[in-house]
């Protein structure tokens, strides 16, 4: 009797192992999995605003020479549109925590936690 106990003891130990190897295997999967599509979406999200930044930046410059052949001073046109810019920055560092802060981390998480396929 004890050395069948012993014999069904070293399987428990050696199965617990074995199953415990296979959770950190699954675990580590798992992470690399999520890694792999936050890092997928955050490398789509750079691109897009990339792109946004550059038409923005060509739509500021065509408002500033608009605006500045309408007043007939260029550099002008160019200080209402910097002062436009400036305005929305100093309105997104009074309001960051709720306009900057809360929607990116939500993002984030979301990103993270999200088990569906995109």
């Amino acid at each position: 009797m004890t050395q069948e106990f012993k014999n069904q003891w070293g399987n428990l130990v050696e199965d617990s192992t074995h199953y415990a190897k296979l959770r950190i295997e699954q675990a580590k999967l798992k992470a690399g999995e999520q890694v792999a599509k936050s890092g997928g979406k955050l490398s789509g999200s750079l691109l897009l605003l990339t792109l946004f930044g550059v038409a923005l930046f060509m739509f500021s410059l065509a408002a500033a020479i608009f605006i500045g052949e309408a007043i007939q001073n260029y550099s002008l046109g160019f200080l209402i549109v910097g002062g436009f810019y400036l305005m929305l920055a100093l309105l997104a560092v009074i309001f960051k925590k709720e306009l900057l802060e809360r929607p990116a981390a939500n993002v984030i998480l979301r990103s993270i936690f999200d088990d569906e396929e995109a």
